[in-house]
């Protein structure tokens, strides 16, 4: 086979040309750090590599969320440490003002700390994190409680029966086992009135406690601008049961409705107090009945936001503000607590104060149970962060190892590198040696 000197030139050519190509290539394989570039490189590794990254994308995402939730969640409980702070104040004044042979100007300056420490309580409610405001549901970017509605105290008592027995105290039968007398406070202004004797329906027993408290309370005429509101609302439609509603007329910040134990009374004023008897708050579900400010002044709702901490895992992240404030239905609504123990000390009202004692402890006992769940909550978003930024780290390991751009690998590029070069260089001085042999234009001349 005759071989021409084109041939050795385009031999010369390609093979430089596949040199200088593979120096290129592995240039760029140190200067990027990888050894697989380009799906071409090697097809089935760059799939596992592709997955590999959607994998440390989705876990940074599940990170972030959870680093979000847990600031969410800071933030509520700080709130809440405050919110129990200020509660045990007002448990304390009251104490105090129930305990000591307190005057009525002693009391009064009491009611005035309440007073602050009921708008400082407000201000917590309505606390925002980066504009959200925490307490509110799912409307976050609702103020979720407005006090400069206007409301009104109430009262709504526990499921009763549709047809209820009033019976009469019968004061020489140690068995008694009447409840015909109601005892409370409403605004301020304490009340007892008996009930007849019969049947009643839910209805017509509504009927007859506005009309006998409303008569006592003008009888009163403590504050001449205080009447009640009695209604039976059914549980459902067509149902043989129902809860009374009671509800003050009086307009804002002084209204109340608060129901009393009634404890026989002693002779003796230091002789321990027998239990109560007559009481009709037994039989009308207003023992556990709940006292509350009526009207729409909670704007937010009861949703909770949930966030996905990995896959398949959801967390919420908020508490709803009728949840820790209010109580919803078993609770007790902090708001009507610290206003009904501010009327208690205005008027002197003992009773009143040692309703709102009771109440303030189980205020207490409400919010301490809502920072359990947020510390439970923030342990969880812990644990589960460590657990995936522990599978973030591996995840990256193996897909370094899979492009090439781990230690070893960039060693073996650079290593690579240098090979190719001395392969370029001893290529040209090859190309060069034959391209300098004689021609036969060499012999012509």
């Amino acid at each position: 086979m005759r071989i021409t000197e084109k041939m050795l030139f385009n031999s010369a050519t390609t093979s430089l040309r596949r040199s200088t190509e593979a120096v290129a290539k592995a240039l760029d394989r140190n200067s990027a750090g990888r050894k697989i570039l380009r799906p071409s490189d090697d097809p089935i590794a760059s799939a596992r590599i592709l997955n590999y990254g959607q994998s440390i994308a989705k876990v940074d995402q599940f990170i972030r969320n959870i680093s979000s939730a847990g600031e969410f969640l800071s933030s509520s409980d700080s709130v809440l440490s405050g919110l129990q702070e200020r509660i045990a104040r007002a448990g304390e004044l009251a104490t105090q003002m129930a305990n000591a042979p307190s005057q009525s100007l002693e009391r009064k300056i009491a009611a005035v700390e309440i007073r602050q420490i009921f708008e400082q309580v407000t201000a917590m409610a309505n606390t925002t994190h980066r504009g959200q405001h925490i307490f509110a549901g799912h409307k976050t970017a609702t103020k979720p409680f407005d006090f400069e509605k206007e409301w009104r105290g109430q009262t709504v008592g526990t499921s009763i029966e549709e047809a209820i027995e009033i019976v009469s105290y019968d004061s020489s039968d140690p068995s008694d086992a009447s409840n015909d007398r109601l005892n409370l406070t409403v605004d301020g202004v304490n009340v007892q009135v008996t009930l007849n004797a019969g049947f009643y329906s839910g209805v017509a027993l509504a009927e007859e406690i506005q009309g006998q408290v409303n008569e006592a309370l003008v009888f009163s005429n403590t504050t001449p601008d205080s009447s009640v509101e009695v209604k039976f609302e059914p549980d459902e439609a067509g149902s043989e049961k129902g809860h009374l509603v009671v509800t003050s007329n009086l307009v804002k910040g002084h209204s109340s409705v608060v129901f009393n134990r009634i404890v026989q009374p002693e002779a003796d004023p230091t002789a321990p107090a027998k239990p109560p008897l007559g009481d009709a708050r037994l039989a009308l579900g207003l023992t556990n009945g709940k006292s509350q400010l009526s009207g729409e002044e909670y704007l937010g709702d009861s949703g909770e936001i949930s966030i996905l901490a990995e896959s398949g895992a959801m967390l919420s992240k908020n508490l709803p503000g009728d949840q820790v404030f209010k109580g919803n239905a078993n609770g007790v609504d902090i708001f009507a607590t610290l206003l009904n123990l501010e009327t208690a000390l205005e008027t002197s009202n003992t009773v009143g104060i040692q309703t709102a004692i009771t109440d303030m402890d189980k205020a207490t006992d409400q919010i301490s149970v809502e920072r359990a769940v947020i510390g439970a909550r923030l342990n969880r978003l812990d644990e589960t962060k460590v657990r995936l930024t522990d599978f973030q780290v591996g995840t990256l390991e193996i897909k370094s190892k899979e492009e090439g751009s781990d230690l070893f690998s960039i060693y073996e590029a650079a290593s690579l590198l240098v090979q190719q070069q001395e392969a370029l260089q001893k290529s040209l001085a090859v190309q060069a040696r034959i391209l300098q042999q004689p021609t036969l234009l060499d012999f012509l001349r």
